[in-house]
């Protein structure tokens, strides 16, 4: 369950920025997949309970993960260029051939069932969702100066406008399925019998998050510790009450020195007998749900508390495991265009593209 929630995570990283626009068909002259491929973008090559799965959404993948398998691995498995050895084997018997392709075709599953999911439970994306999405847009293309050199960006990673605001808008609908797991109320809610399954969690468990500065015996480290901390909490009192679990959390990510927070993102399952700082506890349980603490000093440093829902330290799992059970059912078939396509080919093609690019050899057809 957690490797879906990571590889989304990770995926979805990759991506350029959200992006939105253009009239259909408009940058596939920009569209290293379709330049390469000799595939019509919007061939079906496989469908996912129904959903058709494009040429264009399927090579992307092919795309971003042979260059992650090449990039990952480098000389271990591919040559100087990061070509591939296709027929060398991986750890469980498989060529590298066959377990790249089995990567891709889950991917593109993952990502058609969470389209299903959430249009099956009626989740769609908050404003702020939409604002986040239309903002970075908007960032990116003013970082590359243009929207002509923001498509050509896009092109170059098998993407267009469109194809590439999919996907940055499924990796949002992940976040709010996982939201709506933990509002009273909505289909996905997780419920006490659900919750109480998982280990370490009892009706005593809260959620504990904190934005940690540490301190030593240095009193002007100290002191511009806690002047920091005060603009952190400066910066929480001016933000609007619907943006605070997520100001908290970018917040949180930017400035707080704890370790831990690279392991519990949401926050600690803590009980009043937990063996965490004495203040921190003391501060966390007299919070309700959403609310944040003043400073507070433990032997550590400075903490700014912020008690979360306890179903936020379940949900990425609980979606995730739904996520799983829905791709184990899915009804997939598969076209002639996927049973015959070949990733040495296609990465051959890639890699003498970017040959004739390096020394501005004319581009020639496929």
């Amino acid at each position: 369950m957690k490797r879906i929630a990571a590889l989304l995570l990770a995926l979805a990283l990759a991506l350029p920025l959200a992006a939105c626009g253009g009239e259909a068909g408009e940058t596939d002259s920009l569209n290293v997949t379709a330049r390469i491929s000799g595939m019509d973008p919007e061939a079906t090559v496989m469908t996912v309970d129904g959903t058709e799965v494009s040429a264009e959404f399927f090579l992307y993948w092919v795309l971003a993960l042979t260059n992650n398998y090449a990039s990952l691995y480098g000389e271990e498995l591919a040559d100087s260029q990061g070509r591939i050895d296709w027929e060398r084997e991986s750890g469980d018997g498989a060529t590298l051939r066959e377990a790249l392709m089995e990567e891709i075709t889950n991917t593109v599953i993952l990502y058609i069932t969470i389209e299903n999911l959430a249009e099956s439970y009626g989740v769609i994306l908050s404003d702020s969702s939409e604002a986040a999405l239309a903002d970075s847009r908007e960032e990116y293309i003013a970082q590359l100066g243009s929207q002509e050199a923001y498509e050509e960006a896009l092109g170059t990673s098998g993407l267009t406008p469109e194809l590439n605001e999919r996907l940055s808008r499924d990796s949002m609908l992940l976040y709010e399925m996982q939201r709506e797991a933990c509002r009273e109320g909505s289909r996905l809610y997780i419920d006490d019998d659900v919750l109480y399954q998982y280990e370490g969690i009892t009706p005593d468990t809260i959620l504990a998050d904190h934005i940690l500065l540490l301190t030593g015996e240095d009193e002007e480290e100290n002191q511009a510790a806690y002047a920091q901390m005060e603009e952190i909490l400066a910066q929480l009192d001016a933000t609007d009450p619907a943006d605070l679990s997520a100001m908290f959390f970018s917040l949180g990510n930017l400035y707080s020195e704890d370790t831990g927070r690279a392991y519990y993102p949401y926050g600690y399952p803590i009980t009043r007998d937990s063996s965490y700082a004495q203040s921190f506890k003391d501060a966390a349980f007299a919070l309700e749900e959403n609310q944040y603490s003043g400073i507070v000093e433990s032997e550590f440093g400075y903490h700014i508390v912020m008690r979360r829902p306890l179903r936020e330290y379940v949900a990425a799992d609980y979606i995730s495991g739904m996520l799983t059970a829905a791709m184990d059912r899915a009804e997939v078939t598969y076209t002639d265009l996927y049973e015959s396509f070949d990733p040495a080919a296609f990465q051959e093609e890639y890699l003498a593209l970017q040959a004739r690019e390096a020394e501005g050899t004319p581009e020639t057809e496929t």
